[in-house]
């Protein structure tokens, strides 16, 4: 096979968005028993990876309340419209929170919603200018480990954190691929 055709084999096969986040019967009921009745808080709600587990969230779950915590309010807007879309009962266990990540007491904010699940997608992806102290500041403030809660054994509803950062993160030869790291 030559370069193109493996290409496009990997991209149709592998990579494709049809087969790419499918789940099978097992996984799905696991994941029922994890997020089921819970209390969600999704941080980078709006963004590619965040908006997308939020729809399949809403589709396949039934969750008690679901926080989507989003700085973009133009992309909150639109994933409120789309989530309308698939199931308006639904929409009244959802909060939109238009809010900075760095502005946020995110240790308070879990405790008093009982947070049971914390899933950051958030990420700060397009930086004009690495070499100003305060973007790099910034971009490190939001890339980083830094909202993980600090106080995890205070709260005791919570049940699982997940954080993922996407992109140049392997190989960083940026700031922006090494806060990601």
């Amino acid at each position: 096979m030559n370069n193109i055709h493996s290409y496009k084999f990997f991209e149709n096969k592998a990579i494709s968005k049809l087969n790419r986040f499918k789940l099978d019967v097992k996984q799905i009921n696991e994941l029922k028993k994890k997020f089921n009745y819970k209390n969600i808080l999704i941080i980078g709600a709006a963004g590619s990876i965040g908006s997308i587990f939020t729809m399949t969230l809403l589709k396949l779950f039934e969750f008690q309340k679901l926080y989507l915590l989003d700085k973009d309010e133009n992309q909150l807007t639109e994933l409120n419209r789309e989530l309308l879309l698939i199931n308006k009962r639904k929409i009244k266990k959802i909060e939109f929170i238009c809010n900075d990540l760095n502005l946020i007491k995110l240790d308070q904010f879990m405790k008093i919603n009982n947070i049971n699940h914390y899933l950051n997608f958030a990420a700060l992806k397009h930086v004009r200018s690495e070499e100003n102290i305060t973007s790099a500041k910034y971009l490190l403030q939001t890339n980083s480990w830094s909202f993980i809660p600090k106080n995890l054994n205070k709260l005791k509803n919570l049940e699982s954190v997940f954080s993922i950062s996407t992109d140049k993160a392997v190989n960083p030869s940026s700031l922006l691929g090494l806060s990601k790291r």
